[in-house]
């Protein structure tokens, strides 16, 4: 609690508001982060970027909030902008790499629902979050991060074994490199599986 003199002072800094939005956001207020969001941004003297940050945060969550794949795909890459320009322009602080990669698999693990999108977008996740750890290698929670990210794409990179008509097929996504694996099948598989190439 902040006693009513100091609030009364702080009410005019953006800082004030800045702290409500991220407490709202914390406990899904969107209605409510938004507006206190608005304020920090028409007191602050310039951008800021802790508010972009915050802000993309909001967006992340209004996209897990909406019912609408299109709506939450809009403040997806709404979102994405705004923290791929703060790692850039904030190349020394590891929080804005730790915020995109910690929603972006948020945002992953609940919307895409074909496995060939989710497994695309999830590798893509690794080898970003790869990337970002190589630029602030002594931050140990975006290591953290990026093995759970890289521990939620294996299961995927694996082929998919499905049973049809009590046949087993193993399906790959994509042709390449996996020659030898067919050859040496061909030699050693049981006669009900048949191996299919998509």
């Amino acid at each position: 609690p902040i006693c009513p003199a100091l609030e009364g002072y702080l009410k005019h800094t953006f800082h004030f508001f800045l702290q409500h939005a991220s407490l709202q956001l914390e406990y899904d207020e969107l209605v409510t982060a938004e507006n206190y969001l608005a304020h920090a941004e028409e007191l602050a003297p310039r951008p800021a970027d802790f508010i972009q940050t915050t802000k993309a945060m909001l967006f992340y969550k209004q996209a897990a909030a909406t019912h609408k794949l299109h709506e939450a795909a809009v403040m997806r890459d709404e979102a994405r902008k705004i923290l791929l320009e703060q790692i850039e322009e904030r190349p020394d602080d590891p929080y804005p790499a730790h915020v995109l990669c910690a929603q972006e698999l948020d945002w992953i693990e609940q919307w895409p629902s074909r496995f060939e999108e989710r497994r695309r977008l999830l590798g893509a996740l690794r080898d970003e979050a790869e990337k970002l750890f190589k630029r602030y290698p002594y931050s140990r929670k975006l290591e953290n991060l990026k093995n759970r990210i890289a521990e939620r794409y294996l299961p995927l990179a694996a082929p998919r074994v499905k049973e049809e008509g009590g046949t087993a097929q193993l399906h790959r996504g994509t042709r390449r490199g996996v020659a030898s694996t067919l050859f040496t099948a061909s030699r050693f598989r049981a006669p009900n599986v048949r191996w299919i190439i998509n």
